[in-house]
């Protein structure tokens, strides 16, 4: 598989550093910084982590510390675990345990995720802050080449698995990404997924670096379409007025409701946003074009890197996810997608290596044009409109832990949250006649307490008393 070469985004930055160092590359709630000064901030953390070891974790929301923290983590050539702070206590205490790291980069406001992780912890505005104390040391740029990348899934059970990546499937795909969508210095890419997916490592850090463009974080985006306010997802993309952006369904669902809803257009500047993470709707496409969003299905999982195909500008089918990047052989094999290429994973951690080709347990086609078509799971694997994976058996299996529960079934698939269909054991007849909806939420809830919040059912109903509709 050859030796990985240095991290081309690192260069790149370094480059840019020298060649314009006061333009900027990332705005963030009212700040602005420039090349000069992120490669000192990314540099400072590099010299503060050499000598910590090697697996470390990054626990932080999206902001620039969180890109400084990733590139100097990168920098120091170290193998990084991203932390998600979206899943549970319990998911976060399996990823520190399975992938050994034995130290967090965390900023102030996370200190109570992490805490219970019993690891040592560094916050990353101060690493900054003794950087330009001080000089920094030099950090040898052959570094970034060693760095490695762990990245843990939403997960098909309770234990996520970790997908071992390197700097050379990371360099990869975001060439690619870069040379499919024509990215360049007018370009100004607005962030709202969390830098904890894989996904928005490379789109919103990596190929905005490559290309020279602009990032504007919006770090209040996910938390406010989370608590049922869309409005900041449209004020955030009238604001920043950016040329590029990347969704999943249920933003893309969120944006074309409150623009409906004004009557109102999306920014003339965007000429690209790609949707994945999940099935895309033909209809929302249709109502999101309408609107003047130019939304681009596309397919990936962490396995592949993130990004196995995607609608082209200017070369786009409506109800398929578009063609494989240029370099992947994508072929289908009993109805399944197989991927084989240089951005498939190394392999899980703990597991055998892949050999550079993937079946993903996805069905799918591909048309005479080389459009590629996914149908559904071989399994009866759970995604939400979200991106986030659920193994039905997993929240099936919390819930008929209850001696009043003969049985239940999840379901769900491509909607925002799930739904239980429950199935009341004799035992329990009695008790769910007399219970109150609000009673019947919080025994669902108290079952489903080690599970994630995404993967709790938003939704049931008793399926032996019709009455009982969903609630919830």
């Amino acid at each position: 598989m050859g030796s990985p070469s240095v991290l081309e985004v690192s260069t790149v930055l370094r480059e840019h550093a020298k060649a314009r160092p006061s333009s900027i590359v990332i705005n963030d709630a009212g700040r602005a910084v420039c090349y000069q000064q992120l490669e000192a901030m990314s540099t400072a953390v590099a010299s503060a982590v050499l000598d910590l070891p090697q697996v470390i974790a990054i626990l932080a929301p999206n902001g620039v510390e969180w890109v400084a923290g990733w590139l100097g983590l990168v920098k120091a050539g170290k193998t990084i675990v991203t932390l998600p702070p979206f899943f549970s206590k319990q998911q976060l205490a399996h990823i520190v345990a399975d992938s050994a790291a034995s130290h967090i980069l965390c900023v102030e406001e996370m200190m109570q995720l992490a805490a219970p992780l019993d690891l040592p912890v560094s916050l990353i505005d101060e690493l900054i802050k003794a950087g330009e104390a001080d000089t920094c040391p030099e950090v040898d740029t052959g570094l970034a080449g060693q760095s490695r990348h762990i990245v843990y899934t939403s997960g098909t059970t309770g234990a996520p698995k970790g997908v071992r990546l390197s700097a050379r499937q990371m360099d990869w795909s975001a060439a690619a990404l870069k040379r499919a969508v024509d990215a360049g210095p007018d370009d100004h890419y607005l962030s709202v997924l969390p830098f904890a997916l894989l996904l928005e490592q490379i789109c919103g850090i990596c190929v905005p670096i490559l290309a020279g463009a602009r990032v504007t974080i919006a770090s209040d985006v996910a938390a406010s379409l989370m608590a049922g306010n869309p409005s900041k997802l449209v004020d955030a993309m009238e604001r920043a007025l950016p040329t590029i952006s990347v969704v999943v369904p249920e933003f893309l669902a969120a944006w074309v409701a409150v623009l409906q809803a004004r009557g109102d257009k999306a920014p003339e500047t965007l000429r690209y946003v790609a949707v994945g993470g999940a099935p895309v709707a033909p209809a929302l496409a249709e109502q999101a074009h309408s609107l003047g969003i130019p939304v681009h299905e596309g397919y990936g999982l962490s396995e592949c890197c993130s990004v196995v195909a995607f609608n082209r500008p200017g070369d786009r089918q409506a109800g398929s996810v578009g063609k494989p990047l240029d370099g992947l052989n994508v072929s289908i094999v009993d109805g399944e997608i197989v991927v084989s290429g240089p951005s498939v994973m190394d392999g899980y951690l703990h597991g055998a290596d892949t050999g550079q080709s993937w079946a993903t347990g996805d069905l799918g086609s591909i048309d005479g044009q080389g459009f590629l078509s996914v149908s559904g799971r071989k399994d009866n694997l759970l995604v939400l409109a979200n991106g986030r994976n659920v193994s039905p058996e997993w929240i099936e299996a919390m819930i008929v832990a209850d001696s009043r529960i003969a049985a239940c079934t999840l379901d769900g698939h491509g909607e925002t949250r799930t739904r239980a269909s429950i199935t009341a054991a004799a035992s329990g007849l009695q008790w769910f006649a007399a219970a109150s909806a609000e009673e019947i939420d919080h025994l669902i809830a108290a079952l489903c307490k080690e599970a994630p919040e995404y993967a709790r059912p938003g939704s049931w109903r008793i399926v032996n008393q019709p009455d009982l509709a969903f609630t919830g």
